[in-house]
């Protein structure tokens, strides 16, 4: 974790929200790092003129100096693990928003940190070892799923999630840029910068990662698979994926 030194876990809970809840975070005396788990529901989190769409598997890590507006569907009520600790000054190396595939892991190290609170063992050596394992696997999930480690951002981290959340959708450079607030060659430089990729070939490996959920759990075919990730046709579908895996399609669902 580099130099990120927990000073204090000041409060660790599992909350059932009710459907008229929201939550604006600078009402609050909390100071640090607050993080969240998504476990259940549907909502939203608001950032000056930015987004994050919340959904079981989401991790935000809010800094409370900031301000956030944090909003749910009331129709599916949010269920979130929430940890506030204290730190020292180096946070920015943590990224603000993470979507995790499999958060088991997460989920079982920020449940353990609420029982330790309720038991009166906040300040336990224990609590210590989850909670600085839960920031690295925080952190690591970051950058398996493309996420920044520098949180300033997070345009880039939001725009990841937007084509998650949208895979079929096609995107050119200029869109790509226009999310970004940039021009199409900051976009080419600052994509590749925290990537290592550009930005079409980000776009591709996330729609990938998507068309391995497919083939694995679904009987959709190829060129059905194909289609709903929006590539243009099966054939390059099979170029895309083979160059981003090493395998064709047919290879990796045998």
């Amino acid at each position: 974790m580099g130099d990120l030194g927990v000073i204090n876990i000041d409060f660790a809970h599992y909350y059932e929200c009710p459907p008229e809840w929201y939550w604006i975070p600078e009402n609050n005396n909390w100071s640090g790092l607050h993080l969240w788990l998504v476990i259940k529901g549907r909502g939203e989190v608001q950032k000056e003129n930015i987004s994050y769409g919340l959904e079981p598997g989401v991790c935000m890590l809010f800094r409370m100096q900031d301000n956030y507006m944090v909003t749910q569907n009331p129709l599916y009520p949010l269920s979130v693990y929430g940890i506030n600790i204290s730190v020292n000054e180096r946070i920015d190396e943590l990224p603000e928003y993470v979507f995790l595939e499999d958060y088991a892991l997460l989920k079982s190290l920020m449940r353990r940190l609420v029982d330790l609170h309720n038991m009166g063992d906040t300040f336990s050596e224990e609590s210590m070892i989850m909670i600085r394992a839960a920031l690295c696997e925080f952190k690591l999930s970051a950058h398996k799923n493309f996420g920044l480690p520098d949180y300033s951002d997070a345009r880039l981290n939001n725009f990841v999630y937007q084509v998650r959340k949208n895979p079929g959708s096609k995107y050119t450079i200029q869109e790509v840029a226009e999310a970004l607030h940039c021009s199409p060659n900051q976009c080419i430089r600052r994509i590749r910068k925290y990537t290592g990729f550009t930005p079409i070939q980000l776009v591709n490996r996330i729609k990938i990662d998507k068309a391995k959920q497919h083939l694995m759990a679904t009987s959709y075919s190829i060129s059905e698979i194909a289609e709903m990730l929006g590539f243009c046709d099966m054939y390059y579908f099979s170029k895309v994926f083979k160059q981003v895996t090493g395998v064709s399609p047919s290879t990796y669902r045998s």
